[in-house]
């Protein structure tokens, strides 16, 4: 977690420098505001009890800049956005 806020606060800090590479790389106009981490771990299976889930659900809520999700709830929301696209 300390590893993923460097990073998000070294591309806030350096956003300016981050913006001018994406335009000159990829010819895109980008605005970087308060950019956030994702941190992808674990498995929902590894919560074996109502202790371990209400530790994770705390430390989901503390966190300001940093998302934290389980390996198989990015598997459900790539799916939903699959749906959402070949509905669409």
């Amino acid at each position: 977690m300390a590893q993923a806020e460097k990073y998000r606060y070294n591309a806030e800090r350096k956003s300016s420098d981050l913006a001018e590479g994406i335009k000159r790389e990829k010819g895109l106009i980008v605005d970087i505001i308060r950019p956030r981490a994702l941190l992808l771990i674990g498995h929902r299976s590894q919560l074996t009890d109502d202790n371990m889930k209400e530790d994770f659900r705390v430390l989901r809520q503390s966190l300001k800049n940093i998302e934290v999700i389980l390996y198989d709830e990015l598997l459900e929301r790539l799916k939903l956005q699959k749906d959402k696209i070949y509905l669409d």
